[in-house]
């Protein structure tokens, strides 16, 4: 009866029962936990399918900036992150910091995406006009996918896919308003000039239908005189009017003259003046093109010739022609308006000082009839050839207002909108 009476383990019960009530405690934080986890988990694999989506939004955004889809040779592709990255696909770098446990412990590795991060974009014409977007329009056949309308808008559809988690966004963009690049107010820019004929008449009208003169300037360093091999003309036969409208020494910018730098117009202006003629359809990568007719044509790499009698834009609408290297060669009867500019990739140019006749060759030959009734410019030690029988280069400045490449395409306000998904 002792034993039955005594109160040694009184307490085991009331501590088992505080334990049971600990672990149901912990098991239920534990439960709570591990939901929240899993909850930041998607979270953050949605979150990160709307980064994903907006950042190759505003990629293509970017990419029609540089090249604008006036028609179907300029048409955008299906773009993806397994497309080669090109001037209308940044390809893979989007997906570089959206990467799957199962690709590493690196700093791109993400434990919560179950798979790797997809990504695409279509651009697609506006057929319904800019104020409406439906999604059919990424499914239904026949729609272009450049601005076929030449409104100057299309809709640009992304779509990412993050672990479990699906997004897609669109947007109407709009093409931006085209920019002048600036460029010297002259007649005619080159390492050298040289005319071949020897009668007194204007070869050179450096005033031409402006208001005032542009100058003939040159980057060597001697003439006028008539078998000068910088300036090579005979000031005494009238020539060149007015007489005193040349430089001989010119400088490029600010800079010091070396071996890169003799040029006009910068690599990236260059640049933007291709895109430019590559959305409008004007770019020859190779060859030349049957006319110079044209707001803006750029020509790769090519030796050019046309004899034929013919007049290429006009006095209302002058063009502008761009080489990227080779030579330019008119004869016949012609007029040209318009300006026409080598960049004479396959040139020289000595490391300091004026350009000299070791680094002298012939880019624009102007001979027969022909009249340039605008601009002349060559880049490096690159000159031009002109006098065959009358008044060949006639200075306009109104050909500068139309050197222009693409403006910056933007998003249209009040038009970024997410596309529902199931």
């Amino acid at each position: 009866m002792r034993r039955l009476q005594a109160e040694d383990g009184i307490a085991l019960v009331p501590a088992i029962s505080v334990l049971f009530i600990v672990l149901a405690l912990g098991a239920a934080v534990l439960a709570t936990v591990n939901v929240q986890s899993s909850q930041t988990g998607a979270e953050r694999s949605q979150e990160g399918s709307f980064q994903l989506a907006e950042s190759a939004l505003n990629s293509q955004l970017l990419q029609l900036s540089r090249t604008w889809p006036a028609n179907s040779a300029a048409a955008y592709p299906t773009c993806s992150q397994s497309s080669a990255a090109s001037a209308k696909c940044s390809g893979a770098t989007l997906t570089q910091n959206f990467t799957n446990a199962g690709a590493g412990t690196g700093p791109n590795g993400g434990s919560d995406f179950a798979t790797t991060p997809v990504w695409s974009t279509r651009v697609l014409d506006d057929v319904n006009g800019s104020n409406y977007y439906a999604d059919t329009l990424a499914t239904q056949g026949g729609v272009a996918a450049y601005d076929a309308n030449a409104n100057g808008s299309v809709w640009v559809r992304s779509e990412a896919v993050v672990g479990d988690n699906r997004s897609v966004l669109v947007s109407l963009v709009a093409q931006g308003a085209p920019v002048r690049e600036q460029l010297p107010t002259a007649t005619v820019i080159a390492g050298w000039f040289q005319t071949t004929n020897n009668g007194k008449k204007v070869i050179v009208d450096a005033i031409g239908s402006s208001g005032s003169a542009g100058a003939v300037a040159v980057r060597c360093a001697t003439g006028p005189g008539k078998s000068d091999p910088c300036l090579g003309y005979d000031p005494a036969k009238g020539q060149l009017s007015p007489a005193n409208a040349y430089q001989t020494g010119y400088v490029d910018g600010t800079g010091v003259p070396n071996a890169t730098n003799r040029r006009v117009l910068s690599a990236d202006a260059l640049e933007r003046l291709k895109q430019r003629a590559q959305s409008i359809g004007t770019y020859y990568a190779t060859g030349c093109p049957s006319s110079l007719t044209g707001a803006l044509i750029y020509i790769e790499n090519a030796n050019c010739s046309y004899t034929s009698n013919s007049q290429w834009n006009s006095a209302a609408s002058p063009g502008v022609v761009i080489f990227g290297g080779g030579t330019l060669s008119l004869g016949g009867t012609s007029n040209f308006y318009g300006l026409i500019y080598n960049a004479n990739s396959q040139g020289t140019a000595p490391a300091s000082g004026p350009c000299t006749s070791g680094f002298k060759n012939t880019t624009v030959s102007l001979g027969g009839n022909t009249q340039v009734l605008g601009a002349i410019m060559v880049d490096k030690c690159g000159g031009i050839i002109a006098g065959s029988s009358k008044l060949n280069v006639a200075f306009d400045a109104n050909v500068f207002n139309n050197v222009v490449s693409n403006g910056a395409a933007t998003g249209v306000k009040n038009t970024f909108r997410i596309i529902p998904t199931s």
